[in-house]
């Protein structure tokens, strides 16, 4: 969840609030499936807002790769160590007794192949990978008109789903959900200003918009199963449109709630939050069942939020740590010596 250039409070809000609601979405409750419909439009959304391609497509690359494919590694590593010498020790990962060779795999290619590749080191930084793709492919797109880059994006569709009829296996690096997630990461390019802009006084208007957007993605995911016309297409229209609600309604009602420090401090550091909130879950689960001997309440909203909390403050001694004494592995120039207050 890395966005490059100058800082923007707003930004950084939408992000604490958004990983936030990754971390919350990764929790099996009722609302899970509902957060699923537009977290991750949203990053893509966020990451459009600030792509910049007036550099040579060599130093375009240059910089993706340091900001996008060397906190990968960076997180891969750690977290198929940790995998290697507690997680497979333990919970699902001691049941499925996934291979070495498949883990290790897994951080090549980047997403999950039954009986080959497995990320269950470290699922959620597939993120990093996926945008890494988008945004190269989006830096020779760009260059075209909007109605050509509306016509190739819908084309990218199409080759989605034919590539996921014909081809048995994912593609490396979630490639055929790049196709489909460029289209966010465009949305969020050709509407930087709108998406930059926050009020300077409430505005009822604006409110209004969010719930509205809201709402509309709250229909369509309650009534996915009849709008998927398409679905028997490989193509989840679901998806594409309830993601722009969602994120829109999401952008909208923040527009008009004063920013948080303590939120902006996660959207600072969502990259970090993405790699190890899953670990810090089970840093959690070790207290309870291990040391405890207490079985965790699982299944409801209110407990999650507070698992989320937790895994959150867990995880900031990795942030601190990172920022002060490894901020170049994610693809920071400076060091960050500020503390949360």
């Amino acid at each position: 969840m890395k966005l490059e250039n100058k800082r923007n409070d707003f930004i950084d809000f939408l992000k604490g609030v958004g990983i936030f609601l990754v971390i919350l979405g990764h929790h099996e409750n009722w609302i899970t499936g509902w957060i699923y419909s537009f977290h991750m439009p949203l990053f893509f959304m966020l990451a459009g807002v600030f792509h910049k391609n007036e550099d040579k497509y060599f130093d375009f690359f240059k910089k993706k790769v340091k900001s996008l494919l060397v906190p990968y590694l960076f997180f891969a590593i750690i977290l198929f160590l940790f995998w290697l010498i507690i997680g497979r020790r333990f919970g699902e990962s001691a049941i499925n007794n996934t291979p070495i060779k498949e883990c290790f795999i897994g951080i090549l290619y980047g997403d999950e192949i039954k009986g080959i590749s497995s990320m269950e080191w470290g699922i959620p930084i597939w993120f990093l990978l996926c945008l890494f793709l988008i945004s190269n492919i989006f830096y020779f797109v760009s260059k075209l008109d909007l109605k050509k880059v509306i016509f190739i994006e819908i084309f990218f569709i199409i080759i989605s789903a034919i590539s996921k009829k014909y081809i048995p296996i994912p593609l490396p690096w979630n490639f055929q959900r790049a196709l489909i997630d460029i289209s966010f990461y465009t949305i969020g390019y050709y509407m930087k200003d709108f998406i930059k802009n926050k009020n300077k006084k409430y505005s009822m208007i604006t409110l209004i918009k969010g719930i509205f957007f809201i709402l509309m993605n709250i229909l369509i995911y309650l009534n996915r199963d009849k709008l998927n016309i398409l679905e028997k297409y490989n193509i989840n229209l679901v998806y594409l449109i309830g993601g722009v609600f969602g994120s829109f309604g999401i952008i909208e009602i923040l527009k008009n709630i004063k920013s948080n420090k303590k939120i902006e401090f996660l959207g600072k550091n969502s990259i970090i939050l993405l790699a190890f909130h899953g670990r810090a879950m089970t840093v959690i689960k070790f207290i309870f069942i291990i040391l405890l001997n207490k079985t965790l309440i699982e299944g409801s909203v209110l407990i999650d939020m507070v698992y989320s909390i937790f895994q959150v403050i867990i995880c900031i001694p990795a942030i601190l740590i990172i920022n002060k004494y490894f901020y170049f592995c994610i693809g920071k120039n400076i060091r960050n010596n500020f503390l949360l207050k």
